[in-house]
């Protein structure tokens, strides 16, 4: 009996403690449309890397849209910081429904690949089409991963 209330214990000592892996939510954006009404809901996310602007993020929709977004915070004439502005930056659409998927190349920086219903995309940053898209699958895709040493390589699964 002592051993199973030390382990319920240590149990629950460690589902209320927060470990290193742990993500927190530490900003809340709203992201608004910017042709149109509504709200943009994001479905994948990638951060900007060291070489870029530590404010720049980019993400696919729920609607199926790539993202390029900018949170740097803005101020006014007097320095107050502005609130409400939109982050986002470029939109674009891609897929019918939310990507499943969507990674930076890792040998070229401004290209990204986004899987999401029936087909997959790979975009270029400042580029309004996909670079390559497939033509829609027998089967629903949802997953993709580059290669991570042979640069014009990426799975689809």
């Amino acid at each position: 009996r002592k051993e199973s209330r030390r382990g319920q214990r240590a149990r629950d000592r460690k589902d209320t403690e927060h470990s290193e892996n742990d993500v927190l939510l530490v900003a809340k954006l709203a992201m608004s449309r910017i042709e149109s009404s509504g709200e943009l809901s994001g479905s994948q996310l990638v951060l900007s890397r060291p070489d870029e602007s530590p404010y720049a993020f980019y993400c696919c929709s729920e609607d199926g849209e790539f993202v390029v977004g900018d949170w740097t915070p803005r101020v006014d004439d007097e320095g107050k910081p502005i609130v409400g502005v939109n982050v986002v930056r470029e939109v674009y659409r891609g897929h019918l429904g939310p990507a499943l998927s969507m990674e930076r190349s890792p040998h070229f920086p401004d290209l990204f690949l986004t899987v999401g219903d029936w087909r997959f995309h790979v975009w270029k940053l400042g580029v309004a089409q996909p670079l390559l898209s497939c033509s829609f699958s027998p089967h629903y895709l949802r997953c993709g991963r580059w290669s991570p040493h042979r640069p014009g390589v990426f799975f689809i699964g």
